[in-house]
């Protein structure tokens, strides 16, 4: 085999930085081949010195090689039709056409990292790196979407592997539960394709654990809202808050391996929460939120338009106002049975419903208390 060395830097270069010659490091990327996304868990693809790289597996299934692997050598080979490429992960070489590439291969966390300019254009496909979104479209003559329709298609799934927020958003949230009523609400945010947040009772989390679990691995986020919610224990000295909230998190966490730090106090933080009891808040590193839409549902059990109403006139008093929309419901029979009419009110105003996110914290508490 010819042996390739500073040559095969250059050519990856030309292969790669013809697209976008002004990346340079590390950028983290995603795939679409012909007119679907590749499917990635925890290792992500990424630009890395302005050539864009792919963990291995899922490149290849994606543009259907047959793959196996040699243990005895640690050599994997893809092939198809006629075509064929190894990868040696002892020497990190690709070789193909006789041609051996050095030094090309990457392992990440464990995890082979393969150029997929080279071998996609080996295999016969075309590869386009999409700047603005970030996407390396690796296609053939199976393709039938455009640039622009691919990215139009996809534009959901895009912003959510970015982790890029709609710019006009409402936070949908429910306390209380879990209860009876949590799993049809759960089943209306995962028909409207979008998500909440849940201000959870320390004793329903135990009494309805698979919900809860539920409710996490379909990415709505779970908060915490005391385990007695009864204010004359929870506010009768300033420790106890905390300490019903920390021991809220840990069945939380027990349950469903999630460590959340996101609270609400029963009945709202006011008048109650006063200095000291918010000092234990920030020692013991809880976030605290409250509301800035009451729906007032508890009222509504037989009249459960009026819940809507409330969100209507609410969003109404909230424009040019510069503060979060933050909705109070409760996991109850009337909430949702009005839900999907809520989202789609809240769409047509433009905004989407999220789910809180600890890394966009944003302050909601009546005391604007900016440590909480």
């Amino acid at each position: 085999m010819k042996k390739v060395g500073w040559i095969l830097f250059f050519m990856i270069c030309l292969f790669f930085l013809g697209d976008n010659p002004a990346l340079a490091g590390e950028i983290k990327i995603t795939i679409g081949v012909n007119d679907s996304l590749i499917g990635f868990n925890e290792q992500k693809p990424l630009i890395i010195d302005g050539t864009a790289y792919s963990p291995m597996e899922p490149l290849l299934n994606g543009i259907k090689a047959k793959t196996t692997y040699d243990p005895q050598n640690k050599i994997y080979t893809a092939t198809i039709n006629e075509k064929r490429i190894t990868f040696s992960m002892v020497d990190k070489s690709i070789s193909m056409n006789e041609l051996e590439y050095l030094d090309t291969l990457k392992v990440l966390n464990g995890t082979p990292y393969i150029p997929v300019r080279l071998v996609g254009e080996y295999f016969g496909f075309n590869v386009k790196y999409l700047a603005k979104d970030q996407v390396v479209r690796v296609f053939d003559k199976n393709h039938k979407y455009t640039d622009a329709d691919f990215i139009t298609k996809h534009r959901k799934e895009l912003d959510k592997y970015f982790n890029i927020r709609p710019k006009n958003i409402v936070y949908l949230t429910f306390d209380d539960g879990p209860n009876a009523y949590t799993s049809q609400i759960l089943d209306i945010l995962k028909k409207k394709d979008t998500h909440a947040t849940f201000f959870m009772i320390e004793g329903n989390i135990k009494h309805y654990p698979e919900v809860v679990k539920r409710m996490v691995k379909e990415e709505n986020y779970p908060a915490l809202h005391s385990v007695t919610h009864d204010k004359n224990k929870i506010y009768a000295n300033p420790k106890n808050v905390a300490s019903e909230m920390d021991k809220t998190r840990k069945t939380l966490q027990t349950i469903s391996g999630f460590d959340s730090h996101l609270t609400r106090v029963p009945y709202g933080s006011k008048p109650y929460m006063k200095q000291p009891y918010r000092d234990d808040m920030v020692k013991n590193k809880f976030k605290m939120w409250d509301w800035t839409i009451d729906t007032e549902d508890w009222r509504y059990g037989k009249t459960p338009w009026k819940i809507v109403d409330k969100v209507k006139s609410g969003m109404q008093g909230l424009k040019g106002k510069n503060k979060p929309i933050v909705i109070l419901l409760h996991d109850s029979k009337a909430s949702a049975s009005v839900l999907g009419e809520i989202i789609d009110y809240v769409r047509k105003q433009g905004y989407e419903p999220v789910s809180y996110d600890p890394g966009k914290h944003e302050v909601v508490n009546f005391w604007g208390d900016t440590r909480l």
